[in-house]
């Protein structure tokens, strides 16, 4: 890693996120904090930070950036739109769901539109999920083709939905039971945010922080994350804390074996992306600097979801064999900060790596 280009990436990061003060340096090579803005999907956030600097990369350069930002600003729109008409329609019908990550958690962001949109992600409960297939057929005319264990992925004015059947899929059975259980209980009471002046049902704040930590450990260890999934968590830690269980939060991780891992990820939440140490909820050793900066180092070596290790781009059996390879090394980094759940991961990952030799 580039420190100075780091710290000046850092540094935007945090003045975009929190509208802290950014010193402009005296030399940097802002070609390269773009580069990096770019692979970790955050060229919003950084471009808009960079602007308001009163800064600039000459004419051309940046109305690239200023046609990006719309691209980014349009996406949002657009997902935002679909999210509203599909959410009236589960309640129009009745149907128990809670919409996740990406547009509910950019909904606690100070602007919204700058975060990069992707697919919209909604978990269904057990009760309705069959009549909501039968729904989307009747309605939407989708022939639902389940693509995963978790989820069944389909488009809806070229928007791409994924309907979970369970938001999390742990490699350890006790792992599983006992997120099961935790889900069960908290859909009994769902949260709601606003998007587009309409409320939008999502988890209750401690189970939101617990699942969205939760997803970004499951890439970290089978392909590698993005700078972005940490923002979404510090930002949810930052706006959810006055609600958030704290007490609760340690007993889930504790019980998934994830405590450790937590820590490390929270000493990179406070210490790069500039979450106040006091909304972590929890006090970091040494050991959680040092697994920290590891984690960070590997952020930067594989990039978003494991791009720079990724050498097969078609689909297919090589790609798939890469896919497995990839994700039995990356788990094999951080076995000492979740042992019982990566050490499950490792062999399911192997066992498939061979079957499809």
């Amino acid at each position: 890693m580039n420190k100075s280009v780091n710290e000046t990436f850092f540094s935007l990061l945090r003045s975009g996120l929190w509208n802290s003060v950014f010193d402009v340096p005296a030399e940097v090579d802002w070609k390269e904090v773009f580069k990096i803005a770019k692979k970790q999907t955050l060229t919003g956030i950084i471009a808009d930070s960079f602007f308001k600097q009163g800064l600039s990369l000459g004419e051309e350069k940046d109305m690239k950036l200023l046609s990006t930002l719309t691209r980014i600003k349009r996406k949002n729109l657009q997902l935002n739109k679909e999210l509203i008409d599909f959410t009236s329609f589960l309640e129009e019908h009745h149907i128990k769901y809670a919409v996740v990550k990406g547009q509910v958690v950019g909904s606690f962001y100070p602007n919204p539109s700058l975060r990069q949109a992707g697919d919209i992600d909604f978990f269904c409960v057990k009760d309705d999920y069959d009549r909501l297939l039968s729904l989307l057929e009747e309605f939407y005319h989708i022939n639902t083709k389940k693509s995963t264990t978790i989820h069944i992925e389909f488009k809806l004015n070229d928007i791409q939905f994924e309907m979970h059947s369970n938001l999390m899929e742990f490699a350890c059975k006790a792992h599983q039971t006992y997120w099961n259980q935790r889900l069960d209980e908290e859909m009994e009471h769902p949260a709601h945010v606003i998007i587009n002046d309409n409320r939008v049902a999502t988890l209750p704040p401690t189970i939101n922080v617990l699942y969205v930590f939760c997803h970004l450990f499951h890439h970290l260890i089978t392909s590698g994350i993005g700078i972005r999934q940490l923002n979404d968590l510090a930002i949810l830690m930052d706006k959810l804390h006055d609600e958030i269980d704290f007490s609760q939060l340690k007993i889930d991780l504790m019980n998934l074996g994830l405590w450790k891992m937590f820590k490390a990820v929270g000493y990179i939440l406070v210490h790069c992306i500039g979450l106040q140490p006091e909304k972590l909820g929890f006090d970091l050793d040494e050991k959680d600097c040092r697994w920290g900066e590891k984690i960070l180092q590997n952020i930067f070596d594989m990039e978003n979801f494991g791009h720079t290790e990724r050498k097969v781009q078609k689909k297919g059996l090589l790609h798939s064999l890469e896919t497995g390879w990839i994700a039995t090394k990356q788990g094999c980094k951080f076995v000492p900060l979740a042992p019982k759940e990566i050490l499950s991961t490792i062999p399911m990952m192997t066992r498939w790596f061979l079957h499809k030799l």
